[in-house]
């Protein structure tokens, strides 16, 4: 499982899922290494730990999202997923939006694309054990 910093630092690196997230050039995806651009990234370094990006969601209402496992002598260990899911960013007008909808008694909309993309996660990736959920967001 990841530890405390590897978790912090994984939720600042959930953000850079969003292609037009400004703050940085690298932008994370699943892709395979053959089929990156310059800026993308599908490994994710976290406290002294690498893991695989397996999985990632830039959906609705502002809500990213993704899995990742640690890599475990060169391969990802995926009895130990994590998924993250990014806090509102201000300076994007939808996330500002469903935050303030979150204030709402009904709850922000990103909770329910939070919960729709950790059920596809469990239904198609039935060898994964997703053993942490972590995120800033009113979705995680």
């Amino acid at each position: 499982m990841a530890t405390e910093k590897e978790l912090k630092d994984l939720n600042n690196r959930v953000y850079q899922v969003d292609p037009d997230y400004k703050e940085s050039e690298i932008k994370y995806t699943n892709k395979a290494d053959n089929q990156l651009k310059s800026n993308e990234r599908n490994i994710v370094k976290a406290g002294n730990q690498k893991f695989k990006v397996l999985s990632l969601k830039n959906g609705d209402y502002g809500f990213q999202g993704m899995a990742v496992a640690p890599i475990i002598n060169g391969v990802p260990d995926v009895s130990h997923v994590t998924v993250v899911a990014a806090g509102t960013y201000p300076d994007d007008g939808i996330d500002f939006k469903a935050a303030l909808k979150g204030l709402s008694p009904n709850g922000s909309p990103q909770a329910d694309v939070a919960v729709d993309y950790v059920g596809d996660l469990i239904d198609k990736n039935l060898d994964w054990t997703i053993t942490q959920l972590s995120g800033y967001s009113q979705s995680a």
